[in-house]
């Protein structure tokens, strides 16, 4: 004889099924919507680092790098002339570090301007040999009205233009420091962003589990339980398959079918708004791009690569600090 109150095993299965399924089903619901929230704050933010990074790079391009330089170089021409005619054997690149050229130049192109400083004054000492040689072929009078020319009009040192524009090239100098400080700050905070948003915390693996689990947990607590009441009384389980089909298109196995698709297409939308919740690739590719000193000004670039390579030589042999320069 049957003595299992089958209707309230059934009862009780599918309220005790329904109340976890409710409990879960809310907390994983409302970290959703607060890991949406942290999301869209997140998306928020880099775009505002790109758009920050993009107003550094519109200021810099409004520098007056080549001004700066053409005129700065001036002065550092006249000091590489200066190592050259006091002798020695360096080379251009002792030279470069003994110059003060300008840390925003390429190393490269500081270098290029003391090989062409040197050839210069090479090409100038084999001139005035030549002009030796053919001066002490003359007579002596001649020898003497040359002397006399060059004492009454003796060649004097011209100012270079810097000297004249030092204030102005002292306030570009600053504005250059400024905004290179700025791009290197703005390049820390990007670092800082992209570290956390590469993983994409708020589209967790942990929650979409869940949501199957509590999906699974529906159908199997919840739906098939109910789908057995109410029962007969001495109702005997009966597990065959074809009982599935009259259940199903009966009217109470419509119910159940109209709940579990509402209930379905709920945690379906939850489901994927919590994958979605990542990241998109291009999004993070045009921050990163915000991660390189190029992006901002390819001078700030140089900059960068002259400090980088002063740091690994200073291992070797005392370098004038950037900042000093």
């Amino acid at each position: 004889m049957n003595t299992v109150d089958w209707n309230w095993f059934f009862s009780s299965a599918a309220q005790s099924a329904a109340a976890i399924v409710g409990i879960f089903g809310a907390f994983i619901v409302t970290k959703i919507l607060a890991n949406q929230a942290t999301f869209s704050e997140r998306q928020r933010r880099m775009q505002e680092l790109m758009t920050s990074g993009q107003k550094i790079a519109e200021a810099a391009a409004r520098l007056s790098f080549e001004w700066y330089h053409r005129h700065k170089n001036e002065d550092a021409v006249a000091d590489v002339n200066k190592i050259l005619e006091d002798g020695g054997s360096l080379d251009s690149e002792d030279i470069y570090d003994k110059v003060r050229f300008s840390p925003y130049i390429a190393r490269a192109d500081a270098v290029a301007l003391i090989d062409r400083a040197r050839s210069q004054r090479d090409a100038r000492i084999e001139k005035e040999r030549e002009d030796a040689q053919a001066l002490a072929s003359l007579s002596s009078i001649l020898a003497r009205s040359h002397t006399l020319f060059d004492s009454v009009a003796p060649r004097t040192p011209l100012l270079s233009t810097a000297h004249f524009l030092e204030p102005k090239l002292s306030a570009e100098r600053e504005d250059m420091d400024t905004l290179f400080s700025d791009a290197r700050h703005h390049i820390r905070v990007v670092s800082e962003v992209l570290k956390s948003a590469s993983a994409n915390p708020e589209s967790s693996g942990v929650i979409t589990a869940a949501l199957i689990l509590i999906m699974a947990l529906f159908f199997a607590g919840v739906v098939y339980p109910l789908s057995f009441m109410p029962l007969r009384l001495n109702w005997v389980p009966d597990l065959a398959f074809s009982e599935f089909w009259n259940t199903l298109f009966s009217l109470q196995g419509a119910v159940l079918s109209v709940i579990s698709a509402l209930f379905s297409a709920m945690i379906g939308m939850f489901f994927f708004m919590n994958i979605r919740l990542k990241c998109a690739s291009k999004t993070l590719a045009d921050l990163a791009s915000y991660k390189e000193m190029a992006t901002y000004s390819q001078y700030f670039a140089n900059r960068e690569q002259n400090s980088d390579q002063r740091a690994s030589a200073r291992t070797v042999a005392p370098a004038i600090p950037v900042e000093a320069l």
